[in-house]
C-alpha cells in the first residue's frame, strides 16, 4: 500500500491539514463508517515518517478488523471509500476560502431577493478584507468581485435608484483592469520562464503584453502597485537576461515589500530569481556566489520550502553550486540543519548523494563509491541520472575502462526507456555518453586526435551537453 494514490496524497498534506481531515472523517455528517474512522486514525499516527512495514495491508487490517481473517477485496473497498472521503475533503472543504464563503452567501441572498441580508454580508466581507495588508493578485481579484456584487446590488433600477456614492460600476471596471494587467503579467512571466528553462517549450506571448508593458512603463500609478511592478520587472529581466541591474532591484524587493504579497506569491517570486541566477551561474562565477547567497536567504526566510519540505531538485542545485564555489562546509551545514525537511523516504538518499559529490570534488574516489553504494534506486528521475553520471566519472578516474563502458551502455538503454524525459534532456545526456566514448578512445601522445575531439566537444553548445567542463578537463589531462 506504500505507493497507492491515497498514501501519496496523505504524505503531501501538512500537519494542520491532516488535523482538519481527521475531524472531517470523524463527522457523522460526512462519514458514517466507524471502520473508515479507525482506518484513518491508524494512518494518521504514521505521519510524518510513514514506515513501510506499518503500511502493509495485513498490518492495517489487524488494526481495523482484529478478529477477522484478511480479506483483500474488502480491504480494497475500504481504501477506495477512504480515498473518496479524502478527495471530498480536498474539493469541498480544504479548498474552500473565506472569499468563496462570502460570495456564496451573497449569491444565495440575492437570488431569494433578501437584499438587506446580501448588503450586510457585503459589508462584513469588506470589513474582513480591510484587515489585510497584502496587495496580491488574490487581493485585486477579491476587490473586483466585491465591486461586481456592489454594482449588482445597488444598481437595480426596478427597486433602487443609486446615489452617486453608490454607483460602483466605474470602480468595478478600474479594479477589473488592474487585476487583468496583473494576471496577464504573471502568466507571461511563467510562460517566458518555462521557455528559458526548456527551449522545446512552445512560447507565444499574449497580444496584450506589449500594450501592458507600455502602460506600466508610462503610468506611475501602475508601478506604485508592488505586485504589478514586481511582475513587470521579472518579465523585463527574463526578456533581457544581460541586464543584471534588474536582478539587483528585484533582490531588494524581497526585503522592501514583505507585507504586500502572500506567502505563495513570494514563493513564486523566489523561483523566478533562483532560475535566473541558475542560468547566469553556468557562465558566471559572480552569479554562482549570488546563487549561494540567494539559497541561503531563501532558506532563512522559508521561501525555498514547499509544504514545509525542502524539495529534492532545489537541494540538488544547492549541491551543484556548493561544489562549484568550493563551499562544501556550507553544504554539510545545510544537511545537518535541514535534514528533517527532506521527504522521509529521501533523507538518507539526498545526504549520501551530497556526501558522494563532496568526496568526488576532493578526489576521494573510493569514498565517493562508498556513499554511492549506499544509495537505493530513486523514483526521482534526475536524481537517478545524476547518480549514474557520478558512477561513470568515478570509475573513469579509477581508470576502470571496462566498467565505464558498461555503465555508459546501460545508461544509454536507461535513457531510451524514460518516456517522461524530454528529447531535449535525452540529447544532453546522450551527447555526454558519445563524447566520453571519444575521450576514452584518445590515444595517448596523439596530439592531432586529441585536439580534434577537443574541438568537437567545444563546438557542442553548453546547454546541449552535461559535464562539458569535466570532459574538456579530462582531454587536457591526457
Amino acid at each position: 500500500m506504500v505507493n497507492t494514490k491515497l498514501i501519496r496524497i496523505l504524505k503531501a498534506m501538512q500537519e494542520s491539514e491532516l488535523k482538519q481531515l481527521d475531524k472531517f472523517i470523524a463527522s457523522p455528517f460526512f462519514n458514517e463508517s466507524k471502520n473508515l474512522i479507525q482506518f484513518f486514525s491508524y494512518l494518521r499516527k504514521l505521519s510524518p515518517n510513514w514506515e513501510e512495514e506499518k503500511l502493509k495491508k495485513e498490518k492495517i487490517w489487524k488494526k481495523i478488523f482484529p478478529k477477522e481473517p484478511f480479506n483483500d477485496t474488502r480491504f480494497r473497498q475500504n481504501v477506495s471509500q477512504l480515498f473518496q472521503l479524502v478527495e471530498k475533503f480536498i474539493t469541498q472543504h480544504l479548498s474552500f476560502t473565506k472569499e468563496q464563503y462570502f460570495q456564496n452567501r451573497i449569491i444565495f441572498y440575492s437570488k431569494r431577493y433578501l437584499e438587506k441580508d446580501a448588503k450586510d454580508t457585503l459589508k462584513e466581507w469588506e470589513a474582513f478584507e480591510a484587515l489585510k495588508t497584502e496587495q496580491s493578485e488574490q487581493f485585486y481579484q477579491t476587490q473586483t468581485a466585491i465591486l461586481f456584487h456592489k454594482s449588482l446590488l445597488y444598481y437595480n433600477v426596478m427597486t433602487h435608484s443609486p446615489s452617486e456614492n453608490e454607483y460602483f460600476l466605474p470602480h468595478f471596471f478600474a479594479a477589473n483592469e488592474t487585476h487583468f494587467i496583473l494576471s496577464e503579467l504573471k502568466w507571461a512571466c511563467v510562460l517566458l520562464s518555462n521557455y528559458q528553462r526548456k527551449p522545446e517549450f512552445q512560447y507565444e506571448a499574449s497580444p496584450f503584453i506589449p500594450i501592458i508593458l507600455k502602460q506600466v512603463a508610462e503610468k506611475e500609478e501602475l508601478r506604485a502597485i508592488p505586485a504589478i511592478h514586481i511582475h513587470y520587472l521579472i518579465y523585463k529581466m527574463l526578456l533581457n537576461e544581460d541586464d543584471e541591474s534588474i536582478y539587483e532591484i528585484l533582490s531588494e524587493y524581497m526585503e522592501k515589500y514583505p507585507q504586500f504579497l502572500t506567502g505563495d506569491e513570494w514563493g513564486h517570486f523566489a523561483v523566478f530569481l533562483r532560475n535566473y541566477c541558475i542560468r547566469k551561474s553556468h557562465n558566471s562565477a559572480k552569479f554562482r556566489d549570488k546563487l549561494q547567497i540567494l539559497h541561503d536567504k531563501q532558506l532563512k526566510n522559508g521561501l525555498i520550502f514547499s509544504f514545509n519540505q525542502l524539495p529534492a531538485p532545489i537541494f540538488r542545485n544547492m549541491v551543484d553550486i556548493a561544489i562549484k564555489t568550493k563551499n562544501t562546509a556550507w553544504l554539510k551545514e545545510i544537511i545537518l540543519i535541514y535534514n528533517d525537511r527532506f521527504l522521509a523516504e529521501m533523507r538518507a538518499y539526498l545526504a549520501n548523494y551530497a556526501y558522494a559529490r563532496i568526496a568526488f570534488s576532493e578526489d576521494k574516489w573510493k569514498e565517493t563509491l562508498h556513499f554511492l553504494n549506499k544509495l537505493e534506486k530513486s523514483e526521482d528521475l534526475f536524481a537517478e541520472i545524476n547518480v549514474r553520471i557520478l558512477y561513470v566519472k568515478t570509475y573513469y578516474e579509477l581508470k576502470e575502462w571496462d566498467i565505464v563502458n558498461n555503465l555508459l551502455e546501460t545508461f544509454k538503454v536507461y535513457l531510451y526507456r524514460q518516456e517522461m524525459l524530454s528529447e531535449y534532456n535525452k540529447n544532453r545526456y546522450k551527447n555526454f555518453i558519445f563524447s566520453l566514448h571519444k575521450v576514452i578512445r584518445i590515444e595517448e601522445y596523439n596530439p592531432t586526435k586529441k585536439s580534434k575531439i577537443s574541438e568537437e566537444i567545444m563546438e557542442i553548445l553548453d546547454n546541449q551537453l552535461v559535464e562539458k567542463d569535466w570532459l574538456l578537463a579530462k582531454i587536457d589531462s591526457i
